[in-house]
This record gives structure tokens, sequence and C-alpha cells, in this order.
């Protein structure tokens, strides 16, 4: 059944997550999950049965059913997403601070993390799993688990683990309004353990505040030093840009927001 707010021009924004259908008189159509780009309704229709045209992130024009909270999602559609691998709109991490390979914490592994939530901020939102890997298999938390020294005998690891993220995403973002533009929670996908990252889009360009001594994480180099950088998703990824990049981007993405 349709939810009575997707068929209301004035309840949906841009970024919302929503379920939409792409033929808006087909009532046994599959139901997809999307962000919204741009709301396709005229400004001067207010109400539609068939529930409001949009635009999705991916390009899909379609109608909306459902409207979504941003950190709603099924284990059913979470593990879809899984299999079809990383987008604009989706990134992996095998862990948040851990060198598999050396089993040891690396600092520089959690800047990679805050570089993506920016870079969703950036851009259209997204979400960050950590728990999957490049290949896209579900590894699950333990390494990161097994450098999770909790504070109490009643707080889980789980619950410590989701402080760290939050504590050095603050530090590195350095701007605590952007705390209500991510939330972080857990499902178990195929017996293991997964933390998910969801974020939605800045009205402000969000920076990280970096050290200036990796050229790649994990390999050092001699250039001490603090600089806020701008990153944004694209087609490849996570991209910095530089100061030119960056204002033509800001640029563009005023102009957007008044389509």
């Amino acid at each position: 059944m349709t939810d009575v707010r997707a068929q209301h021009r004035n309840q949906i924004y841009e970024g919302m997550q929503v379920m939409y259908v792409k033929n808006e008189d087909d009532n046994n159509e599959t139901w997809n999950e999307g962000v919204v780009e741009h709301i396709l309704t005229p400004e001067n229709v207010e109400y539609s049965p068939h529930g409001i045209k949009i635009r999705l992130v991916d390009g899909t024009i379609g109608y909306a059913r459902q409207l979504l909270s941003f950190d709603e999602i099924s284990p059913e559609r979470l593990s879809q997403m899984i299999q079809e691998g990383e987008s604009t709109t989706l990134e992996f991490k095998h862990t948040f601070k851990v060198d598999v390979l050396n089993n040891k914490e690396e600092k520089c592994l959690r800047d990679e993390s805050v570089k993506e939530i920016a870079a969703f901020m950036n851009t259209k939102g997204g979400r960050l799993i950590i728990g999957v890997d490049d290949s896209n298999q579900i590894v699950g938390l333990k390494s990161d688990y097994d450098f999770v020294e909790t504070e109490r005998v009643t707080q889980t690891k789980q619950d410590k683990f989701k402080q760290e993220i939050r504590n050095y995403v603050k530090s590195k973002l350095n701007d605590h309004t952007l705390e209500s533009n991510y939330n972080i929670t857990f499902a178990t996908i195929e017996k293991k353990e997964i933390c998910i990252i969801h974020v939605i889009e800045s009205t402000a360009p969000v920076f990280v505040n970096q050290d200036i001594k990796y050229t790649k994480c994990m390999e050092p180099k001699l250039l001490p030093g603090v600089r806020n950088n701008y990153y944004i998703r694209t087609d490849s990824g996570t991209q910095m840009l530089d100061r030119r990049d960056m204002i033509v981007w800001i640029n563009k993405r005023k102009q957007n927001s008044r389509i």
C-alpha cells in the first residue's frame, strides 16, 4: 500500500530515501529503493494519487511509494546492495581502524572512512559499510572489535565502537552541526555483524581536518602539518578537489538547488 505521504509534494525533499516504482499505474510492480535528486511533479501540483514524480540520483525517473528515514533499510535490500557492489552512493571498508595484514591499528585508516563520509555529505549522500571487503565479501567486525576496549561492564563492544567512530568523525569534521547528517547502525548478514554509516547531503561545504603526512595511507611522507581538504563522490570513487575545482563544484550545487 502506498504511503500517503508519498502522494504529497510537500512531504518529499531532495536527498530523501524513498521506495519508488517506474510506472505510475502499475500496482504490481516491484518497489525499488533510491535517493531523490529532484522533484519532477510541478510546484502547483500538491497531490498525486500515484505518488509524486521524482528523479533519483542514478538518473532513474519514478514515482514515490514510501518515504524512508535516511537510516532505514531492510536486511534483504542491504544484502542486495552489497552484492551489487560499490557506487556513487555506496562504499565498503574492510575495517575502520585495523590493518588486517599486520593485525594492528592504523590511524590513517580511520581517516579513509572520514573522507568517505565527508564526500557523501558534499555530493548526494550515501552509505559507508564497514565489515565488507573490496570484493563485496562480508568479513564482519571481528578485526575492529579485537581492538575495542569497553569502559564499563555494561558497555558492549558495539556501543564502544559506535562511540569511537562518532568521536573521531566529529574531531575531523570539526563541526558539531554535521552530527545530524549521519547515523550509525548495525546489521547481521550471513551471520556476520557489519556497521552501516548512513549519510545525507549537507547544504554547506564539508571539510576534513587532515594531517599532511601521508601520500597514501600507511605510506609516510615527510611533510608535517594540517589542512582542510574537500572531497566529493564520483563514478570512480572519492575524489579530493583543489581550490579551483572546489569553487566550481560548490557553485554548481547552489545552482542545481535553485532548479
